[in-house]
């Protein structure tokens, strides 16, 4: 699918790339861009939390496939 949007600024486009996760991004009638070092952060923070936020779903699924794995009869396991 492809959409086209016009988004007030950086920290708006990080947030819906965060949000919706398209496969690529293309900027239109743009040559230049000078962003804020307040967006800068603000958007890396955001990058920061979210990476930090799918860390921990992945070390949570990890231990329950562990404890689940775990309970599996070891004959069961082989086949």
């Amino acid at each position: 699918m492809e959409i086209e949007a016009k988004l007030p600024g950086f920290v708006v486009l990080n947030n819906f790339c965060f949000d919706y996760m398209p496969s690529s991004v293309e900027l239109l009638d743009i040559e230049k861009i000078t962003v804020p070092v307040n967006e800068i952060r603000e958007s890396t923070n955001d990058l920061l939390a979210k990476l930090h936020e799918y860390h921990g779903l992945i070390m949570s699924l990890s231990s329950k496939l562990k404890i689940a794995e775990a309970k599996i009869p070891k004959e069961k396991k082989e086949n």
